[in-house]
């Protein structure tokens, strides 16, 4: 009843307190009140409203401590941290609160198992209390760094931590020096220093300790003149212990219990069991933990043991007593046995439940869950500690990248590892993986990875060991016949591949599958490859017969004749092919086809023809009609008759006014027309060629055929036109075909000095010169003049500088332009390319000012052009694109991308 009263009275005052807080200060002693008190649920709102109420207020940090503490005091461990954490952000290094936050913040990782967490966070308290000579917390953190420590099982690191509060019991009490001791003995007998055991027991006093921790004490003691093979003295220790009693035999067996638990944790199973039969359980006063972990360990025993089923036995009715032991733990002991007994035991859907019921899953519970999850295929749910399983999970949804990573951690050597590697392209790696373990399939899968590596012996070697150890097994992999074809075929071993691609075939007859047709196709190959033609076509035969009906069989025919073409055995190919020519299907169209193409190659002209008008005429609306049409004027063109082949492509040419081939066929029917010496259809034929495609692959060619004819006809000026044109749009071309020569002879023909240049000086000085605009207007035309003969280019650009320098009022930006073009174009060809780019930037810009798109779509690309020339590829490219944006649909941007390197075939 007092106790309500001092709850409500605190309620009450906390009420009442809160309705004046006001100001921090006032939130802040409320706290501080609250934890003096006692009352930490009080002490966690308060903190929780100041913090809410007043965000930057500089009292947070310390009533973040005040509520971190209380939540250690409370139990929750969780929010304690997240608390105390908070404080550290906001506390700077020298503040005098640092060390009690730390040494707070080890004690609840401690309590929350997170021992490594709680060591750093002592280690930190016990340097900076020695540093600051802060000895508050020192003492009590290194009792928890020895116990941390000591359930680490780091026993040799907890020694001197032990042995520091035993030497300074002052500053303990009682339970925690005795606690240390006992800790310290264990520590002492398990690291091989049980003469310090004995030589610290002979100075204690039993006076000093109460019976039931002496007799512990003692126990200890006799493990440690065991361990020195004092038989004698062991014996009395025990003996003393066994004297006390039923409180002593009650010690006796918690001794056992945990000495039986040690040892199973050392794997030491018969210690395990040789401890477990000595405790005797007294049912009338029964003990329920003893019981329980009797059980329970006997349940692991069997385990070990491989009986699984009779573990489950074992552990049956126990779960009552799981649940009501104040044992740390021992609800999870029992549920993580358990749950192993139904792993072992494939119980698969009761796994989640039993593991449902695990406060604090171990490694080998996630393990556990984590197989229920692989064995429903929910890959995505393995735990990530699970090693080679979580490896194989991470497989299974095609992460193989992460799944190699995982099971390198683990030094596996496993088959599903190569396998990953495998998959990731490591295929070096991948073999060193699988040579290095014992798995059946392990040349299999070293021959593919060679097969990858185009280590073509290497894998051929590995698929024949394969294959000799595993041909008469059921799970025989048959591909492995396949890829020794593969890489025998791949090493010119023709013979050999021939007989394994066979093999395969034969094999798989019964299971069709693309490998099947492949297998026939490389038996074909391998048996031309050794001049074997009879064995060719009987393979050739089977990858028809065993070809699906249809598309599939169609494309077999196709590939078997394409192969006897390859092989230079056109008439195996055309024989092959003939059944199929008769139809009126595309399929006819495409035999068809194929057979005239091949009398073409074997020079059979007329029945090239034959068959090729047999698709046009026959099979107008097939896909090939038109490029027979086409090909047949290729056929007479290439065999030297010009005459039929013009009449074929003529014919092509009025059949098709916009085909795929039309600018082709038109350039070679006007080159037929040349060669035949019509000059004037040739001439016709080149015009409208290059006025109704301009931007044709043909128009080069077109120009110089039209340059030909012109000469022919001795119509040199038309000639001379055509040379320009050809130097200015097909400069390297032009320069290959010494154009540039041809064009000098021209020049010499047509005349020596033109009039118009001299009537154009004499007004060009008339109107002032360079120093009026009318002067500049008649010059830039005279620098035309100039540009047009070879003889005075240099003329022209020194005129066109003059002039271009005075030009810079708007209604010359015309004549600007042109003379800034005609300096980038002189500049070019004397090898100034920058200079050319910048000059030809300066024209386009004049152009674009006067709206003059041709003209400045031209001078765009001349500097696109130069740049390249320059190896400047980037501003090729920017200019490049600036054509296309303004000018997307010139010629000029159609073509500029071959300037650059970015045109796509």
């Amino acid at each position: 009843m007092k106790r309500f009263i001092t709850i409500f009275l605190f309620l009450i005052t906390g009420f009442c307190f809160a309705q004046n807080a006001d100001t921090d200060i006032q939130l802040y002693n409320e706290v501080c009140q609250s934890f003096e008190n006692g009352f930490y649920p009080g002490t966690v709102s308060a903190a929780e409203k100041l913090q809410k109420s007043f965000p930057d207020s500089t009292l947070i940090q310390s009533a973040l401590i005040y509520k971190g503490e209380s939540l250690v005091y409370m139990e929750s461990f969780d929010e304690a941290v997240t608390a105390l954490e908070s404080a550290l952000v906001q506390m700077h290094s020298g503040s005098s609160e640092i060390i009690h936050c730390n040494y707070l913040l080890g004690i609840a990782f401690y309590n929350q198992k997170k021992y490594s967490a709680a060591l750093d966070k002592l280690h930190f308290v016990c340097s900076l209390s020695l540093k600051q000579k802060d000895m508050r917390y020192y003492a009590d953190s290194i009792l928890y760094s020895g116990r941390a420590f000591y359930e680490l099982e780091k026993h040799k690191d907890a020694i001197p931590l032990f042995e520091y509060v035993v030497s300074n019991g002052n500053s303990f009490d009682s339970a925690e020096y005795s606690e240390a001791l006992q800790k310290l003995f264990i520590c002492y007998n398990k690291t091989g220093n049980p003469s310090k055991t004995v030589a610290l027991f002979k100075k204690l006093s039993e006076n000093d300790f109460e019976n039931a921790v002496y007799m512990k004490l003692c126990f200890y003691y006799g493990d440690a003149c065991a361990a020195l093979k004092n038989n004698k003295d062991a014996y009395e220790a025990y003996s003393r212990v066994l004297a006390g009693g039923d409180e002593a035999a009650a010690i006796a067996n918690d001794f056992l219990i945990r000495l039986a638990i040690d040892e199973f944790k050392a794997k030491n199973y018969e210690k395990t069991e040789e401890y477990l039969s000595k405790i005797e359980i007294n049912e009338e006063n029964e003990n329920t933990d003893l019981k329980l972990f009797k059980n329970l360990y006997e349940a692991k025993l069997l385990l070990e043991k491989g009986n699984p089923a009779e573990a489950e036995k074992k552990l049956s009715g126990l779960e009552s007593a799981a649940k009501k032991s104040v044992a740390d733990g021992a609800a999870d002991a029992y549920y993580s046995t358990l749950l192993q007994c139904k792993l072992q035991n494939e119980k698969w859907e009761e796994i989640p439940g039993v593991y449902g019921k695990i406060k604090t899953p171990a490694a080998s519970d996630k393990f556990a869950v984590s197989s229920y999850y692989y064995k429903k295929g929910q890959f995505e749910k393995v735990d990530s500690s699970c090693g080679e399983l979580y490896a194989s999970a991470l497989c299974k949804l095609g992460r193989y990248s992460e799944a190699c990573s995982e099971y390198a951690k683990q030094n596996s050597v496993s088959f599903d590892y190569a396998l990953a590697l495998f998959r990731t392209g490591r295929y070096d790696q991948a073999v060193k993986i699988a040579d290095a373990g014992s798995a059946g399939e392990k040349e299999y899968l070293a021959g593919l990875c060679f097969i990858n590596l185009k280590k073509w012996n290497n894998a051929s070697e590995r698929f024949a060991a394969y294959i000799r150890q595993n041909s008469n097994r059921t799970d025989f992999k048959k591909l492995s016949l396949y890829y020794k074809g593969y890489a025998e075929y791949n090493q010119a071993e023709f013979k050999n591949a021939y007989s394994s691609f066979v093999r395969y075939c034969l094999e798989t007859q019964d299971e069709p599958g693309p490998y099947l047709l492949r297998g026939y196709e490389y038996a074909v190959k391998s048996a031309l490859q050794s001049g074997d033609f009879k064995n060719a076509s009987v393979q050739a035969a089977n990858l028809v017969r065993y070809s699906q009906d249809g598309e599939q069989k169609q494309k077999a025919v196709v590939l078997s004749a394409e192969i006897f073409a390859d092989y230079g055995d056109y008439d195996a190919a055309i024989q092959l092919l003939a059944p199929y020519t008769n139809g009126r299907d595309e399929f006819a169209a495409q035999s068809l086809f194929m057979t005239a193409k091949l009398y073409e190659r074997q020079g059979k002209i007329s029945q090239a023809d034959e068959g090729f008008r047999r698709i046009y005429e026959g099979l107008p609306r097939s896909s090939y009609a038109e490029e027979s049409m086409y090909r047949v004027g290729e056929v007479y063109y290439s065999a030297g008759d010009y005459s039929q082949a013009y009449s074929r492509f003529n014919k092509y040419v009025y059949k098709y006014a916009s085909g795929r081939f039309s600018d082709a066929a038109m350039f070679y029917c006007a080159d037929c027309a040349l060669r035949l010496g019509e000059n004037d259809r040739c001439v016709m034929l080149n015009k409208t060629l290059l006025q109704k495609w301009p931007a044709s692959i043909y128009a080069y060619g077109a120009n110089k055929n039209l340059l030909e004819a012109y000469y022919k006809q001795e119509e040199y000026s038309q000639a001379l036109s055509v040379a320009r044109i050809m130097l200015r749009d097909f400069a390297q071309q032009a320069a290959d075909d010494e154009i540039g020569k041809r064009a000098k002879e021209l020049e010499k023909i047509v005349s020596g000095t033109d009039r118009r240049v001299a009537e154009k000086e004499t007004e060009f000085n008339k109107l002032g010169g360079a120093g009026t605009a009318a002067g500049r207007n008649a010059g830039t035309e005279l620098v035309r003049l100039y540009a047009e003969s070879l003889s005075t280019q240099n003329e022209a650009y020194e005129l066109a500088v003059k002039l271009l320098a005075r030009q810079t009022g708007s209604e010359e930006r015309a004549a600007a332009a042109y003379n800034a073009e005609f300096i980038a174009e002189y500049s070019r060809k004397k090898g100034e390319n920058k200079k050319a780019a910048e000059m030809y930037l300066k024209a386009a810009e004049y152009y674009r000012s006067v709206k003059d798109s041709s003209g400045a779509a031209a001078a765009l690309y001349g500097a696109a052009e130069a740049f390249a020339a320059d190896g400047l590829k980037g501003d090729a490219r920017e200019t490049a694109a600036l054509l296309k944006e303004l000018y997307p649909k010139s010629i000029q941007a159609e073509r500029v991308d071959r300037v650059t390197g970015d045109a796509r075939n």
